[in-house]
């Protein structure tokens, strides 16, 4: 018989501190920006195409945005700190993994593998703020969150370049993966997923995951790899086999839905008003991580920077990214919606004074504030954008809505880089200059984008819908 003092004690807020819950947060971000901002070091070390660099990059995202509500799923099943400290383990394995690839195949895979892991971490933190019953505590958890993605966002490719020029273990490019290991290693230490309470969701349907993840993989693959394979027929059929991956997806959520079964994603959710919300997101993120890759080879095609030199031209776009973050909730509190169209009017901007700047040849230190211009841009429109992306569902719907909006967020990342690095690759076979000239006007395209769509889903809240 157990005495007392043998009883296993349910864990409470306190005993996930809001500083270890974010850390997965932290980690996340901060591997995926890191890793952009090394692509150019890893073409020179592993002797990389154009679409393999693409890989590297695109893979994390491609799996983390469509194994995101999946693993929401998971979280509510099996327990929110449960699953998040498996994933944490999970991330770093696949970081390790990724530190001693061989070759570049080992690699991507290891990308792919840290994206799903990251799938398992990103709902939990939020489903862990959102349930705290302290309403101080929570407020101070979801701004920790805020500042983890930003913080995240601004130092991965700080802290990744100055890894790469001073390589202190003399690991190479290997060394860029170091962090990660050792935080989601100490992180899943202490989620103790082994005493997380389970949770009472429904069964995950792992046909609706499989349709979703190889209907979006379908889609990226023509993107990547078409100008290295010479567009062949087949690679032309995975778009219309996307499509009718995605129409097979969407009848089966009808049908789960229909007879209570645990929907991926609830057909409820997808109002128009919802989707046009979710266009804008993608268009949005598509210039994030694209952006960060772009700049990052131009970087060194262009101006033949060391990753020392260039951790100094992003910490311009790191201190105005961290100073609208922070701001961006009180401003769009204040001035609302116009907050949004003046950011992303305001990042069209920023994108097309970069490329009239680089095809004017003009000096690195020129354009230092065009860059700083830029990144506030992206700090403004962030955190504002996704709120209110999911504040046009219910309040009852608000989670779900979340999921999808994340997992919205990711595809745009690996889509973005899907075509602009595309564009990038094949322009820079030829100029490198004139590359980057044309992919710095697509990024301000969709910055057009979000500003034009905008309009088509804003408006005042209503009193059932999620703020």
């Amino acid at each position: 018989m157990h005495t007392a003092s043998t009883l296993p004690l349910p864990r409470s807020d306190a005993a996930l501190p809001v500083t270890w819950v974010m850390l997965g947060t932290f980690v996340v971000t901060f591997d995926f920006f890191a890793i952009n901002v090394a692509v150019p070091t890893l073409r020179d070390a592993l002797a990389a195409d154009s679409a393999q660099l693409q890989w590297v990059v695109a893979a994390f995202g491609l799996m983390f945005g469509s194994g995101l509500i999946a693993g929401a799923r998971l979280g509510d099943r099996h327990g929110a700190e449960r699953v998040l400290g498996v994933g944490m383990g999970l991330f770093a394995a696949a970081s390790l993994a990724a530190a001693a690839a061989s070759g570049l195949a080992w690699l991507i895979a290891a990308r792919a593998a840290q994206g799903a892991a990251a799938a398992l971490i990103a709902p939990q933190v939020l489903a862990l703020a959102g349930r705290m019953a302290d309403p101080v505590r929570r407020r101070r958890a979801f701004v920790a969150y805020g500042a983890a993605l930003g913080l995240g966002a601004a130092l991965g490719p700080l802290i990744g370049c100055a890894i790469l020029e001073l390589d202190p273990l003399h690991l190479g490019w290997r060394a860029v993966f170091v962090p990660q290991v050792l935080l989601a290693a100490v992180g899943a230490v202490r989620m103790q997923p082994w005493c997380g309470a389970a949770g009472h969701g429904p069964a995950l349907d792992l046909t609706s995951v499989v349709l979703l993840a190889a209907s979006t993989m379908a889609l990226v693959v023509p993107l990547i790899e078409g100008h290295r394979l010479q567009w062949p027929a087949w690679l032309l059929g995975l778009p219309v086999l996307a499509a009718a991956g995605l129409a097979i997806f969407w009848r089966r959520q009808r049908r789960l839905a229909w007879h209570h079964q645990g929907a991926l994603i609830e057909p409820a959710v997808m109002q128009p008003r919802f989707v046009r919300a979710l266009l804008t997101v993608l268009c949005f993120y598509g210039s994030n991580a694209s952006c960060i890759l772009i700049v990052s080879l131009w970087l060194r095609g262009v101006f033949e920077l060391r990753p020392i030199a260039a951790a100094a031209v992003y910490t311009a776009m790191s201190i105005g990214f961290i100073a609208t973050t922070f701001g961006a909730r009180m401003s769009f509190e204040r001035w609302g919606d116009k907050t949004l169209a003046f950011g992303a009017w305001a990042l069209a901007a920023g994108q097309l004074l970069i490329a009239v700047q680089i095809r004017l040849n003009e000096p690195l230190w020129a354009m230092l504030p065009a860059l700083l211009f830029t990144g506030c841009a992206f700090g403004v429109v962030m955190s504002p954008l996704v709120a209110r992306a999911v504040g046009t569902v219910p309040v009852v719907k608000a989670g779900i809505a979340g999921g999808v909006v994340g997992s919205v967020q990711w595809l745009g990342n690996a889509l973005g880089v899907a075509v602009i690095g595309s564009v990038y690759f094949v322009l820079a076979q030829h100029s490198a200059t004139h590359a980057a000239v044309v992919s710095h006007a697509m990024l301000a395209l969709l910055a057009v984008g979000v500003a034009l769509l905008l309009p088509r889903w804003r408006g005042p809240a209503t009193g059932d819908t999620a703020r």
